[in-house]
């Protein structure tokens, strides 16, 4: 397989895994300011 073949199913996993951690950080700080979390995630 080429990388156009990969690289989008590698993308695809990497922005789950990112906004998975994102997510639960964002429940995990409820007292942190909205806007500073917005931007960090």
């Amino acid at each position: 397989m080429t990388p156009a073949h990969w690289m989008p199913i590698a993308l695809l996993v990497g922005s789950n895994i990112f906004m998975t951690t994102a997510w639960y950080g964002h429940l995990k700080f409820k007292g942190s300011p909205i806007l500073p979390v917005i931007f960090v995630s």
